[in-house]
């Protein structure tokens, strides 16, 4: 197979392009390997074909083919394995240097390439897939990010052993630094959202602790409100917008004080204008954590708005209320009414689901109530069905 019998093959341009516009990005969408792979076999001169293999944990998976077996796809092989196939005893491989391979020295290579275990040895499913008995000439490139490698860059040759020179060498490392940039990013925003998480889980534990009548509260209502956001088609990116401000929802309250937050009779009117200030309250708190999107900070600040107008803070009506927050307000009044507080007893789901179709048009968007009747219905059969 030669470059130009790629089917399907995006210009270089477009892919180095997208590769960029992935890292600008703050999401979890997989690199396109394979297009990053077919563009560098179309840019590397010698190239017909290759593989690249990426790090997941101890092992390395085969994530992108050209020119061969598409079913070799996923792969897995250990970095001993790896390190073999560039050369067991040549410490290069730590530091990224790239190997070229041709002709006999290649082939005996292979002969002498060691197995992994009888239960992995991938060199079988290679030799099943006819891959490596027709090599003539290998560029390989070990790509590193800080000081481990995490990704290795095959590109192939099948007809003359001295197809790689060092021009191809020179491309082939800058689609690697490519493929070091993507995996360096998804690195960077796994660390990062381990630390927002943490920080979201330390203050929905102090609001709960604060406010001790909604124990549960804050792990309920993210629970219900993904499964609502999924019920209604939401993307990934906004159901976790809407994860977030259902964690952080009540982050105001921790301004109320526990006179207004605890009084087990009805407010009065500056007690009541300090409770509907910890929807504002909390959207500036809320904004100063790292991370936390605009759509989270929409659901903190509307959650008490009304269809019909009459919510707070701002009286916003109909569509005009971010739709992430019409979902959570459903969600979040679901969960009280169907919660034991000192001042009332839980309510049946059905109960509760009953009282807010009775406010759909008004307290309620109307398609998010149906969407909670049929996630509730629909939830309510199948515990029919396995008892």
């Amino acid at each position: 197979m030669t470059p130009a019998d790629l089917p399907g093959t995006r210009s270089v341009w477009t892919t180095v392009k997208s590769f960029m516009t992935l890292l600008a990005r703050d999401d979890d969408d997989e690199p396109d390997w394979q297009a990053l792979l077919e563009a560098a076999t179309l840019s590397v001169p010698g190239a017909q074909g290759g593989s690249l293999n990426v790090r997941d944990g101890d092992a390395f998976v085969l994530r992108a083919v050209v020119g061969f077996d598409p079913a070799l796809l996923g792969l897995r092989q250990s970095a001993a394995y790896m390190r073999r196939w560039y050369g067991e005893h040549d410490v290069r491989w730590h530091v990224g240097h790239p190997r070229v391979l041709g002709g006999e020295v290649l082939r005996g290579h292979i002969r002498a390439l060691r197995p992994e275990p009888v239960e992995i040895q991938p060199e079988r499913q290679y030799e099943a897939a006819g891959v490596r008995q027709v090599l003539r000439a290998n560029l390989c490139l070990p790509i590193r990010v800080g000081e481990d490698v995490v990704a290795e860059l095959n590109l192939d040759n099948l007809d003359d052993p001295h197809a790689f020179t060092g021009e191809s060498v020179t491309v082939a490392q800058e689609f690697g630094l490519l493929v070091a940039a993507a995996l360096a990013a998804q690195a960077r925003r796994t660390r990062e959202r381990a630390s927002r998480d943490g920080i979201l889980k330390a203050l929905s534990l102090a609001i709960e602790a604060r406010d001790r009548d909604t124990h549960g509260h804050t792990l309920r209502v993210v629970e219900l409100a993904g499964l609502l956001g999924e019920a209604l088609g939401l993307s990934s990116a906004a159901l976790e917008d809407l994860g977030q401000g259902a964690t952080l929802h009540d982050i105001g309250k921790l301004s109320v004080p526990d006179a207004v937050l605890h009084k087990p009779g009805r407010l009065d009117a500056d007690e009541e204008r300090l409770m509907h200030e910890h929807t504002v309250r909390g959207e500036a708190l809320a904004a100063r954590v790292l991370g936390v999107t605009p759509g989270a900070l929409a659901v903190v600040r509307h959650h008490h708005e009304r269809w019909d107008g009459a919510g707070y803070p701002d009286g916003l009506a109909g569509e005009a209320i971010p739709l992430l927050a019409r979902i959570f307000t459903v969600v979040d009044v679901f969960d009280a009414l169907t919660s034991e507080r000192p001042y009332k007893h839980a309510w049946t789901p059905q109960e509760a689901l009953a009282e807010i179709e009775a406010q759909a048009g008004r307290r309620f968007d109307p398609h998010v109530v149906c969407a909670l009747h049929d996630l509730i219905r629909g939830a309510a059969r199948l515990e029919d069905t396995s008892a």
